[in-house]
């Protein structure tokens, strides 16, 4: 390249650079080129594009910006919230700290949440204490009467109107027929038979069944989870009124016998558990010897009482179980007993000694001969076939006989809860025709289920009946 020809260049070069910074210094009054107006909005346009409105005559832009602000700064606020909280409960104050409540507390069922509480590990205070069957709410009712250690004229002035009269004078046939009314509330008697016969005893031919009709239903039908407390105080009442015509001693009542000091905190009784009671107690000497006295505690050889601790897991399931639900009028099977695997109908759910017990009505297996040791037959109960003097007649086909009630020859008997089932009722042809044969309305309104398989024969059926026919 010749030497003029690069001087040419170079000088084209050195203009071009002074153009170039006349330009910069022209582009700089340019607000983009600002530091402090980077941040605000791009009002201007390139010649060629497209000229847009600002930005205030848009509304809805501006709302949605102004939205957005607002839900940022509340996300914001919570989070200082939470590190305050967090600052406050683990860095300031770290001994202090309270739970942080959570939702699934509240998906917890009252019984779950109950049976895991009660199954806390415990010191063991829970004693099981055998009795005698039949005999539960009556040693339990023994024991909470000294529970309560009121004053003197307090407590005897209660317990005068629960407990049965002794006095010197004779009481008023009313105050004896509620105080009979009274147990049967609390389970001392057992069924409406018994109660009836008792008030029978007492008013003789004045008893007229229609003034204890509405009491003595209310207390025979009422469920668990009713409140008997209610009950009891309405005869409570009655006992009131009728106590003013008859004299009290509670200073000479047997069952005012001072128990002997002890940590008793509380006794209770389970419907299906029969034959045991529970203590949360501590035992002491005096204490046991009380036990001993006891008529309805079970002795062991040596004449001591049966005492056996219960894990507190044990006690969890104990205080929420309850009886199954067997309704009348259902068939069912013995599970024990003289009657066991004979099939029966439910007449009633009735209460005894305060336990859940139930009314059946069931094939006789009387035991005419006392040498027989194998099962006695079945058969119908026929008055005919005994003296006059060996039953009572309670009604049209109706009898008493040796403490059991008969009804158009079939027994009815009271079993616990324990004792019966409501699965596997097949009865066989004979205990069905001694249903048919009896003519007992509840029978024939409520018939036998049918059996699967029918592999017995009638005529034999027919023979054996015939033949077991009392």
């Amino acid at each position: 390249m010749s030497r003029k020809k690069s001087r040419f260049i170079l000088e084209e070069a050195e203009v071009d650079d002074e153009e170039d910074e006349e330009t910069d210094q022209e582009d700089s009054n340019d607000e983009l080129d600002h530091p402090t107006e980077w941040n605000e909005p791009e009002n201007w346009q390139d010649e060629d594009t497209h000229i847009l409105p600002p930005v205030d005559s848009m509304p809805d832009a501006d709302e949605d910006s102004r939205t957005l602000a607002a839900h940022q700064n509340s996300h914001l606020q919570e989070l200082h919230t939470l590190a305050d909280d967090l600052e406050q409960r683990y860095v300031r104050n770290p001994a202090c700290l309270t739970p942080i409540p959570l939702d699934v507390n509240n998906q917890v069922s009252n019984k779950d949440l109950r049976l895991f509480l009660l199954g806390l590990p415990a010191p063991s205070n829970i004693y099981r204490l055998k009795c005698k069957r039949g005999q539960e709410m009556s040693l339990v009712m023994d024991i909470g009467r000294y529970l309560l250690q009121r004053p003197q004229s307090e407590c005897q002035t209660h317990l005068a109107m629960l407990l049965p009269p002794v006095s010197s004078s004779e009481p008023s046939r009313d105050t004896r027929g509620w105080d009979v009314v009274q147990r049967f509330a609390s389970g001392a008697l057992s069924t409406l038979p018994e109660v009836e016969v008792a008030l029978q005893n007492i008013y003789g031919e004045r008893y007229d069944p229609s003034q204890w009709q509405d009491i003595l239903r209310k207390i025979n039908d009422r469920e668990d989870n009713e409140d008997t407390p209610a009950i009891l105080a309405e005869i409570d009442e009655h006992l009131k009124t009728a106590s003013k015509h008859g004299s009290f001693s509670p200073e000479t009542h047997p069952a005012l016998e001072p128990l002997p000091e002890s940590h008793v905190y509380s006794a209770f009784t389970v419907p299906s558990v029969l034959g045991w009671i529970y203590l949360e107690a501590g035992i002491n000497p005096d204490f046991r010897e009380w036990l001993r006295r006891r008529f309805d505690v079970v002795h062991t050889s040596t004449g001591d009482v049966t005492l056996e601790a219960v894990e507190q897991a044990e006690v969890a399931q104990l205080l929420s179980s309850s009886c199954p639900s067997i309704e009348p009028f259902t068939w069912i099977r013995v599970t024990k007993g003289l009657y066991k695997d004979d099939i029966g109908l439910v007449l009633a759910r009735e209460i005894s000694l305060g336990g859940r017990r139930l009314r059946i009505l069931l094939v006789p297996r009387l035991r005419l001969n006392r040498k027989r040791k194998s099962r006695c037959p079945q058969g119908l109960f026929n008055p005919h076939n005994f003296s006059r003097s060996e039953y009572t007649v309670l009604g049209d086909c109706r009898y008493q006989y040796e403490e059991d009630v008969f009804d158009h020859g079939l027994i009815e008997r009271i079993f616990d809860y324990a004792s019966v089932t409501y699965t596997d009722i097949e009865p066989d042809q004979a205990t069905r025709l001694y249903f048919a044969q009896s003519g007992h309305s509840f029978c024939l309104k409520y018939p036998l289920p049918n059996p699967e398989v029918g592999s017995f024969s009638m005529r034999t059926a027919s023979r054996s009946t015939a033949r077991n026919l009392w």
